[in-house]
């Protein structure tokens, strides 16, 4: 267990601390749905290549996704290269960490960007699998 507060309260899905400040470039592997939180609403949850956890997805990233990937339709991101990206938002009058998403090259597109993401070897996630949704570990160590 590493020493930041962030780790004291593990979570089996990325939150902004994941990401150390760094941008972070995945290639998207599938779009789930999973029960989420104490309420276990089941939300769009996003995987990546070599990432144990995955995004939640809110409708602000779910669009990026669509306009990066040139998309609407969810079933086609699977392969396409997105940039995961620590930002502080308002939410209830305070600011928080969260994780936005971008376009690899900086404009539109994700197509031809060159993967810079760090993969975990044995932990890499297909389109289909049925894995456990992760482990309190930080996906991006």
């Amino acid at each position: 267990m590493g020493t930041s507060i962030h780790d004291l309260f593990p979570s089996n899905f990325l939150k902004a601390a994941d990401l150390k400040g760094q941008r972070r470039t995945v290639t998207i592997t599938k779009i789930t749905r999973e029960e989420v939180g104490k309420g276990k609403e089941r939300k769009a949850v996003v995987y990546f290549v070599g990432v144990k956890k995955g995004l939640v997805l809110n409708k602000t990233n779910a669009v990026k996704i669509a306009k990066v990937t040139g998309s609407e339709d969810y079933t086609q991101w699977p392969g396409k290269k997105i940039v995961l990206v620590e930002t502080e938002v308002e939410f209830k009058g305070d600011l928080t960490p969260a994780i936005r998403v971008t376009s690899p090259d900086g404009a539109g597109s994700a197509e031809d960007s060159e993967d810079t993401f760090p993969e975990d070897g044995d932990d890499v996630r297909e389109p289909g699998s049925d894995d456990d949704i992760g482990d309190s570990e930080n996906p991006f160590a």
